[in-house]
């Protein structure tokens, strides 16, 4: 299973590695296989169908249904097993309501981490719990509450770089259990004499986590002391920190480790050499995907030995950090969030969700093809990519509604990154643009920028769909030609979010696997060995514990010393 899905993913790689953001820029769709296009034809629902639960279109090619099938088939099961494995807490886990500020998805988070940690802590008679970037508190409180409520002894260390969230959250649980009279102190609260929490304010490192774990294990003198080291949604190489530090320090403090990592584009690789650039940039230039590689020389993957000597005979040198960030994309919610696009008796329209790759690849391909990266340097990045971050709602246009969704789009980003100077220097080279497109059809002085842009839309999806002989006799070639390539975007997007399964699986076996070493165990591991590990001195657990249509990142590691 270990290795079969990493083989897979090397397969597939050519539809997770490209940016869509280049979808122009580099003319993606090149290396979409031919015989694949007729698989246009089919109504948007079906790839969302596809994306959502892997319902195939009887009359797709049997490779790409293959490469789907196998993605699902390869994937870890998502329902909730929070149940299948807490047994010592209570059945019923409420929801944690300390602050009206917390969100229904972050209670459940909340709530269902802690009931696990609390069952891990229970059962092996733990003593302390690290929680490594503890934000704003709410785990840290719940846990306190969850364990006074067990009569069980425990000492919460709260750590996180940030502090502003270490006092704000030191402020807000001395008043959840009623001790607005003790005079906070800068990283300490006595709930009881048997329950304290400790705030510590520090970037979490290998470093820093090793020196905090010895004063924790240096400060018992007489009783023994026994951690669980944790941490809900860690970003990138946190989660491997936590992971690595509980190898270094298993039986002699460090007893467990829950993690429920995220994030997983700021993870830092082995090998740096970047998987995938722009075909525009040059080999030499700075590589504007990987930039967290060597982070205070940390690594984030691969941990086990397993998937370093895999990658190394299969010559894949890494995953990449697009990889990595279309990993964090997950198409869970899609049968939620695109509920009345998957219907049947709906037309064949293209949710605007997904029309947000479309704007800004147009746009990017504007500034490519009008040479204006190098007019504007101070809105792009080193390779050339524009800096747009965010905009208003109103710049995301209902396209059921309106047809200028672009043109709302583009018209929005432009205001907010030229000053009206700039914005008639662009102008100008768009009209300059057109008429060497269309025999000097456009006005010179024209500076309204809404039909220039339209015209520019229409311009670029012609030539795109025509480049790939996309357009039937029968079809319109101006309003047909910019509805298939929105379409064949959109395609691409969904078919990558089934392939990007692929890649947090290995991420996340990567820790399995890392933890099983421990135990001496190496070798081809099934599916359920995968998830649940029994050993002579650890137990591995890879537990799904939250709903996954509200939090999709709901798979933990768990790890429990059984010496």
């Amino acid at each position: 299973m270990a290795s079969e899905i990493l083989e897979k993913l090397q397969d597939f790689s050519w539809v997770v590695e490209p940016h869509l953001l280049l979808f122009f820029v580099d003319d993606i769709w090149e290396t979409w296989p031919k015989e694949w296009a007729e698989i246009l034809n089919s109504p948007t629902r079906a790839f969302l169908k596809m994306a959502a639960d892997g319902t195939l279109d009887p009359s797709w090619p049997e490779i790409f249904k293959n490469m789907i099938q196998t993605a699902f088939n390869l994937s870890i099961p998502r329902a909730n097993q929070l149940y299948e494995f807490v047994s010592s807490y209570p059945r019923t886990i409420t929801r944690h309501h300390s602050s009206s500020k917390i969100s229904s998805k972050k209670s459940m988070e909340v709530s269902n981490l802690s009931a696990v940690i609390v069952d891990v802590v229970l059962k092996n008679k733990l003593n302390v719990i690290v929680e490594c970037g503890s934000g704003q508190g709410y785990l840290t409180q719940h846990l306190a509450e969850s364990l006074i409520s067990q009569f069980h002894p425990i000492k919460i260390y709260a750590v996180d770089y940030d502090k502003h969230q270490t006092t704000g959250s030191q402020s807000r649980i001395l008043k959840a259990f009623n001790l607005k009279s003790q005079t906070p102190d800068t990283d300490y609260i006595e709930i009881t004499p048997d329950h304290s929490i400790h705030f510590k304010t520090q970037f979490i490192s290998s470093e820093s986590l090793d020196i905090l774990i010895q004063e924790i294990v240096s400060e018992s003198t007489h009783n023994s002391i026994s951690i669980l080291l944790t941490g809900l949604h860690t970003c990138g190489n946190l989660s491997s920190v936590i992971l690595t530090s509980f190898a270094k320090w298993k039986g002699k403090g460090v007893d467990a480790v829950v993690n429920c990592g995220c994030c997983y584009h700021l993870l830092t690789e082995r090998e740096n050499t970047p998987t995938y650039l722009p075909k525009s940039l040059p080999q030499t230039e700075t590589n504007f995907y990987d930039h967290t590689a060597n982070q205070n020389g940390a690594i984030g993957f691969p941990l086990s030995k397993f998937y370093q000597d895999q990658m190394s005979e299969l010559e894949y040198a890494q995953l990449g950090e697009h990889a990595r960030v279309v990993a964090c994309q997950s198409p869970f919610r899609l049968s939620v969030d695109l509920q009345p696009y998957v219907s049947e008796s709906s037309v064949d329209g293209i949710p605007p969700q997904l029309l947000g790759h479309y704007y800004r690849a147009l746009l990017q391909f504007l500034f490519s093809e009008l040479d204006l990266v190098k007019v504007f340097p101070h809105i792009c990045t080193d390779a050339g990519i524009i800096r747009v971050k965010r905009l208003p709602k109103s710049a995301y246009n209902d396209e059921n509604v309106n047809e200028n969704g672009f043109v709302v789009y583009a018209t929005a980003a432009l205001k907010k990154l030229l000053n009206s100077g700039e914005l008639s220097v662009a102008a100008s080279a768009l009209v300059e643009w057109l008429n060497n497109r269309t025999d000097g059809n456009v006005n010179e002085g024209e500076r309204d920028l809404d039909p220039l842009l339209r015209k520019f839309e229409q311009l670029v999806c012609l030539d795109y769909i025509r480049k790939h002989q996309l357009l039937n006799p029968d079809e319109r070639e101006t309003s047909t030609s910019i509805f298939k390539v929105k379409k064949m975007m959109v395609t691409w997007y969904l078919t990558r979010s089934v392939i990007a399964m692929l890649v947090e699986n290995v991420i996340l076996f990567d820790r399995v696997l890392y933890l099983r070493e421990l135990d001496g165990e190496t070798g081809h591991i099934d599916n359920d060995q995968m998830r649940r590990f029994t050993g002579n001195t650890i137990d591995v657990h890879l537990l799904p514990i939250f709903d996954v249509d509200e939090s999709p990142r709901n798979l933990i590691v768990v790890g429990i010393n059984k010496i």
